[in-house]
């Protein structure tokens, strides 16, 4: 995949549900390592998005509308990368 420009690298993960939830990750320009993240959430077409910037990376985790544990998933992907 590709965002304004750059090459991202996308995990998915499908429950058994067959809910999605993906991890997207870019290079970013920041070099130093981020021990507790600020997370952004935001809503769009339908899909929920918890982003957060960290050792020279931009992260986001991406989910269908109203899925209650976004945010957890991204804590948990931002201390495990």
């Amino acid at each position: 995949m590709v965002a304004n420009g750059k090459p991202v690298a996308q995990l998915m993960y499908r429950h058994a549900d067959g809910t999605v939830i993906a991890l997207c990750l870019q290079s970013g320009t920041s070099g130093s390592e981020i021990s507790n993240p600020e997370f952004k959430e935001q809503a769009i077409n339908g899909f929920d998005f918890v982003s957060w910037n960290a050792a020279g990376a931009n992260y986001v985790v991406i989910g269908p509308n109203r899925q209650s544990n976004l945010t957890a998933i991204a804590a948990f992907a931002a201390k495990e990368i």
